[in-house]
């Protein structure tokens, strides 16, 4: 794939935590029942997981697999759901090792957490994360996230490349202007000296993927993101 992409792509890997190994041997809600009740039981879950996902990824890591590592959980202990102190212990404790050893073989790593991650920016920072996705702002179709890009760039900008933030639900039943004005907005707030990609905040489902309107809002996406997104951006 990366070979066949060249320059037109960037090839991406995803690879599991802990914590997103361990919330699918639970119904969600059991989850975190779990996680106030018995965290050591979590922990002791976690540990066991962690070193078979280092051998998973040291297998792929010394096959050449790279150059862009996708790390998905994290969300799993976001704000959304538990108090930040909770992503210190079943999040960064594990994820911040993953991160040096992906790192020591030369390739990189983006942190993918959906929902409200505003209280965790430094956090994903000081993990040594590369890229952080998917960003999500409040909206009117998707109120998932509590993430402001122009706040984000501030605080961690200079540290993570910032990839967000067209909500799914913008595409699924927006039109083509607002699709526009959603666009302009995150490339405003975030892509001025670099280090912003524009996405949209989530794989919309068969549902979503059926509708006519998403689809070609996707393809206004692209063309606002070519319009908006030329360097060098001005303040």
């Amino acid at each position: 794939l990366v070979k066949r992409f060249g320059n037109r792509g960037l090839v991406f890997l995803d690879s599991n935590d802990p914590i997103c190994v361990v919330r699918s041997l639970f119904k969600l809600d059991k989850f975190y029942v779990w996680i106030f009740k018995k965290p050591y039981l979590v922990k002791a879950l976690l540990d066991a997981v962690h070193p078979r996902i280092i051998d998973y990824i040291e297998f792929l890591l010394t096959r050449g697999v790279g150059p862009l590592f996708n790390i998905t959980g994290p969300e799993f202990a976001c704000t959304t759901f538990v108090a930040p102190r909770f992503f210190d212990s079943f999040v960064m404790a594990y994820d911040r090792k993953l991160i040096k050893l992906i790192h020591e073989h030369g390739q990189l790593v983006m942190v993918h957490c959906h929902g409200k991650v505003n209280d965790l920016l430094e956090r994903v920072a000081n993990m040594g994360a590369d890229g952080l996705n998917p960003l999500e702002t409040p909206s009117e179709t998707w109120d998932s996230g509590d993430i402001d890009l122009a706040d984000a760039k501030r605080r961690i900008g200079q540290k993570v490349c910032l990839v967000g933030s067209v909500q799914t639900g913008d595409l699924a039943i927006g039109d083509k202007k607002l699709v526009e004005q959603r666009c302009r907005e995150a490339v405003e707030k975030a892509a001025v000296g670099g280090g912003f990609i524009l996405i949209y905040s989530g794989g919309p489902n068969e549902a979503i993927l059926l509708k006519t309107r998403f689809c070609q809002n996707l393809l206004h996406m692209i063309e606002a993101g070519r319009k908006y997104g030329k360097y060098p951006q001005k303040p």
